[in-house]
């Protein structure tokens, strides 16, 4: 039944896509978030959640199903900022998650700004660098994902690294110096879910995978 509701990709990539209208998604609860990302949970292997900005409820609703969260940042000064206050507030509520995963996303050493800068402002590594491609823009334009490409793009490899990550090839994800939290996942940009809350701003986002069963 809930497949139904699906938009199934030609790569066998299912996605439940939000509402067309705004002040649909407003009717949105976290009982139902909870119950939906069970239900999925239950039938596929991997679901990943690309969450809202800001940390709205059914954001929350969200982290507390996904066993990972993946933190995106843009390489600007208002990206990692966003990105540091969202872990800031996380770290303050001790609901930052352990299993997690910092992205950076179009890094580029002619922005001016380093990964140690970056690493030095977060207080946490950065696991993956994706650079800055047009093979993505380009991909996401004809519908088809960059991994699926023949010709690897080198923006292919950042992302086939962090797919490792999951796959349990990179060993132990981060755990940071940051107090055990329970929650899911952009104030930047992040996108994967974790088994505990996570933030969602303008600078992360969310993603995730079922929990075992």
């Amino acid at each position: 039944m809930l497949k139904a509701f699906l938009t199934v990709h030609p790569g066998s990539i299912y996605a439940l896509c939000a509402p067309p209208n705004p002040v649909e998604a407003d009717e949105i609860t976290p009982e139902q978030i909870s119950r939906l990302l069970e239900q999925l949970a239950e039938q596929f292997q991997y679901v990943v959640v690309d969450t809202a900005p800001g940390l709205p409820e059914i954001g929350l609703a969200a982290m507390e199903q996904c066993t990972d969260v993946v933190w995106v940042s843009a390489m600007d000064i208002p990206s990692v900022r966003g990105l540091r206050a969202g872990l800031d507030v996380l770290r303050q509520l001790d609901i930052l998650p352990e299993s997690r995963h910092v992205v950076l996303n179009m890094a580029d050493a002619k922005t001016g700004l380093t990964v140690q800068d970056i690493e030095s402002t977060i207080g946490a590594p950065v696991d993956v660098s994706i650079p800055r491609s047009r093979a993505v823009a380009f991909s996401t334009n004809r519908g088809i994902p960059v991994l699926q490409e023949p010709v690897k793009d080198p923006a292919a490899k950042g992302l086939n690294r962090l797919v490792d990550r999951f796959n349990g090839v990179a060993g132990q994800v981060s755990t940071q110096t940051a107090p055990k939290g329970g929650c899911l996942n952009e104030t930047f940009r992040a996108y994967q879910c974790s088994a505990s809350k996570d933030p969602s701003r303008r600078g992360w986002n969310a993603a995730g995978r079922a929990p075992a069963r």
